[in-house]
């Protein structure tokens, strides 16, 4: 029988042992109801569900799996013989992302139908990781401070990515094409390439802007949901000429 209540459903992580050799997947409904309770092991379902939490299970061979089922079923690793570990965290708004795009992918839909949330995801990406160091490698070509540069996400029909004073001036901008298929990487590249050189240089909003960066980015979900592996980022500064 599952008690009602047991320990607090809350972020962490929480040691548990379970034999999962010659298994290809392991429902873990009933362990984890000993461990926090009926009520609490609901929230939990419908807190993955929803995607405001993750669950993750680390097993002794090193691999994590992730579970976005309210069945709170996990795929075995290759090699593993116990499952060693569980953690939840709450979701950010990226991780959110990404898994409505396995979503989409596990569904089985055409790549068309998720361009769009897979180039989202992309700039995000990018915007995290190398935001940074866009806005310092441009702050020393042009000789103004970061300190009064800003970057942010571009509009629906412009560049992806704008670099500009906080008086409001564009000195920059990036175009992010993404692509969870590591075959097309270098394609996206050339489309990126491709829309700073042809589309944004010669548009009239943009040709006073001396750079431009072609960013191709290449990830997969279900690494991002379960380690710290980013993918491959490739960046291409441009001059407008």
């Amino acid at each position: 029988m599952i008690p009602m209540f047991t320990k607090e459903l809350k972020s962490g992580d929480y040691e548990i042992s379970i034999d999962v050799s010659a298994k290809k997947d392991i429902g873990l409904c009933f362990e984890l109801g000993k461990l926090f309770g009926y009520d609490n092991l609901e929230r939990l379902r419908a807190g993955i569900e929803s995607k405001l939490y993750i669950l993750r299970a680390k097993f002794d061979n090193g691999k994590t799996a992730y579970c976005a089922s309210r069945y709170l079923m996990f795929s075995v690793p290759k090699e593993a013989n116990r499952l060693v570990s569980i953690s939840i965290t709450q979701t950010t708004d990226l991780e959110r992302l990404v898994l409505d795009l396995s979503e989409m992918i596990q569904s089985g839909v055409s790549p068309r139908e998720y361009s769009v949330l897979e180039g989202k995801i992309g700039v995000i990406i990018v915007m995290k990781e190398r935001g940074a160091m866009l806005v310092e490698e441009i702050s020393k070509k042009l000789g103004i401070s970061k300190e009064n540069l800003v970057i942010e996400s571009g509009m629906k029909e412009g560049p992806d990515i704008l670099i500009k004073t906080k008086e409001g001036k564009n000195v920059a901008i990036g175009e992010v094409k993404s692509t969870i298929i590591p075959e097309r990487f270098e394609d996206q590249m050339n489309e990126a390439i491709n829309d700073i050189r042809r589309k944004y240089f010669p548009d009239p909003e943009y040709k006073d802007i001396r750079y431009g960066y072609a960013i191709a980015i290449n990830y997969d979900p279900r690494e991002f949901i379960t380690s710290d592996i980013i993918g491959r980022i490739e960046i291409k500064l441009l001059e407008n000429l």
